[in-house]
């Protein structure tokens, strides 16, 4: 992290950010990255003070952390900068004590992970990067040793990143975004004792980005995503304007698309008439998608917008909107 002449105190903390709430047997905890100083760490924290951790310091830009229990610890699997080369961190929790904090063995960058404990076997599924080529791997470790080669999951000639992975019995479908020519566009494979070939999800123009995944009924995926596309108005202003897809994915690959399902131009174009009217951005953390199931066919897509289309980014207040898919309707 680089300090800059012209930064406010504020840019380097102390704040937190990116909020992940966990569900503990006896307790909720609050995982969080911590900026203080210009330096990242993460923080862990209990809703009965029992739990205050703060790991992750000796390395740099601690971030991008997922988290699952493997029996009765909590693991944290985060990306940190480590002798100039991003890397995994492998961290077991117990109580309010750090057990191990290890980097997860690799010889190229691997930043932006997601984990799943299936089968007592760990999943990781990564993005990873020879300076040359951006692509999505899969690394498992069983018996606390990791396999030293990853498995190859998209076209290591697309450029590609976001991985998501979820499982279904014995079958693990992973997502990610990548390049199609001039669009980005959401890609997939499904594990059932082999790896299927892979399969392209969205089949709308522009940028396909952010997908979230969950299982849906029982031999059904639900996948959404983030779509952006360029527009232009009459006078030549260029601006940006985003929407939320969705498609279905069966335990084959077959794909039904939803198409769009929601705007998301709250608080990001502005309105040109009658009278120009500024608008003053969205950050962008805020559209990325959650989706939530609720029995066999009812799922929730969650995100969040601006309280006022018009008010600054800064300053105003976040709602929560939910958009809920019923018996495969929104």
């Amino acid at each position: 992290m680089r300090k800059m002449k012209t930064a406010t105190y504020n840019e380097f903390g102390p704040h937190k950010s990116e909020f992940k709430l966990i569900e503990a047997e006896d307790s909720i905890l609050l995982l969080s990255e911590y900026t203080r100083e210009g330096k990242d760490s993460l923080i862990l924290q209990s809703t009965d003070n029992r739990i205050n951790l703060n790991f992750g310091k000796e390395f740099s830009g601690s971030c991008f952390a997922d988290w699952g229990f493997e029996k009765n610890l909590l693991k944290v699997i985060y990306t940190a900068w480590v002798n100039k080369r991003w890397c995994l961190v492998e961290c077991d929790i117990k109580n309010n004590e750090i057990l191990t904090e290890k980097i997860i063995p690799s010889k190229i960058h691997s930043f932006r992970s997601k984990f799943l404990l299936h089968n007592n076997q760990l999943i990781l599924v990564q993005t990873q990067s020879d300076l040359k080529n951006q692509f999505i791997s899969c690394q498992k470790r069983s018996k606390d040793k990791w396999q030293k080669q990853c498995f190859l999951l998209s076209d290591a000639n697309h450029f590609s990143s976001r991985p998501e992975i979820i499982a279904l019995d014995d079958k693990i479908v992973v997502v990610w975004d990548a390049y199609d020519g001039k669009d980005y566009h959401i890609w997939g494979r499904i594990y059932n004792g082999k790896w299927s070939d892979i399969f392209k999800i969205s089949n709308n123009k522009g940028w396909n980005l952010k997908p979230s995944c969950a299982v849906y009924g029982k031999d059904n995926f639900i996948v959404v995503w983030v779509n952006r596309i360029d527009v232009a108005s009459s006078e030549g202003i260029i601006d940006q304007k985003h929407s939320i897809r969705g498609a279905f994915v069966d335990e084959n690959g077959e794909v039904k698309n939803m198409g769009w399902l929601a705007d998301l131009n709250h608080g990001i174009l502005a309105k040109l008439k009658p009278v120009p009217e500024p608008i003053y951005g969205y950050l962008g953390r805020r559209r990325h998608l959650l989706i939530k199931t609720e029995g066999n066919s009812r799922a929730y897509i969650l995100w969040e917008r601006k309280s006022k289309r018009d008010g600054f980014t800064t300053k105003v207040l976040g709602e929560l909107c939910a958009l809920p898919i019923v018996k495969g309707q929104k």
